[in-house]
């Protein structure tokens, strides 16, 4: 019954990431970027298949979800290398968030019964990152980091 409020949340995240990945993109360099942007992708394709109407379409949903859940737990393990330098405890709790975020991933799809608990879990941690992140990401692109300058992709 809730399916039409679903489908407004992922389209808003499927929008709203990406955004956020192209201001990601010049804060920091490597790919932390491209994964933000993928997830924001996938989610838009989550929205597009809906879950119920064939086979065909939930398979479709399933790996989109797959692929957007894997790319938002690499975001901010892939930010760590150049966070470290400069801010320290926002890389560890972005590994702390990516890590938890797989363990739920797995958890979700090998165990029976509370898999949605593990989902939202796990997509909690790696939001709540993004989220600690964008401080970060408009003092980079501000240049209010001290001893570092906005970078470019990759």
């Amino acid at each position: 019954p809730t399916q039409f409020l679903m489908n407004v949340g992922f389209v808003a995240f499927g929008v709203c990431v990406p955004l956020y990945a192209l201001a990601l993109r010049r804060a920091l360099s490597g790919w932390a970027w491209a994964s933000a942007a993928t997830t924001g992708v996938a989610t838009l394709a989550v929205a597009a298949f809906p879950l119920g109407y064939s086979d065909s379409i939930d398979g479709w949903h399933n790996a989109s979800a797959g692929i957007g859940y894997l790319s938002l737990a690499l975001t901010p393990l892939l930010a760590f290398p150049e966070l470290r330098p400069d801010r320290p405890r926002l890389a560890w709790f972005g590994i702390a968030c990516g890590c938890l975020s797989i363990v739920c991933l797995v958890l979700s799809v090998w165990v029976e019964g509370p898999n949605g608990l593990f989902q939202r879990l796990g997509l909690t941690a790696t939001d709540a990152w993004i989220v600690a992140s964008v401080p970060f990401v408009r003092a980079r692109l501000a240049g209010n980091v001290p001893g570092s300058t906005p970078t470019g992709s990759p």
